[in-house]
């Protein structure tokens, strides 16, 4: 029906030929790895939590942030 079918044909078996040889379609050792090390990176990040529980540490600003202003009458 195209001109490129037989193209097509000829990549998309080579295309599951390599994709058996690499067992693309399972997970392999290499990527249950890489799974688990991300599950433990995610247990030794600080805590946002405990971070927003914490209390503030004291600031020693000798300037204020506004000033107030006179009124005159």
């Amino acid at each position: 029906p195209f001109p490129q079918e037989e193209e097509l044909h000829v990549k998309s078996a080579r295309l599951a030929e390599l994709n058996a040889e690499l067992n693309i379609d399972d997970k392999m050792p290499m990527e249950r790895l890489a799974g688990d090390t991300e599950a433990v990176a995610k247990s030794t990040r600080p805590s946002i939590l405990q971070k927003l529980h914490a209390p503030l540490p004291e600031q020693t600003n000798s300037k204020p942030k506004h000033k107030e202003m006179e009124v005159s009458r």
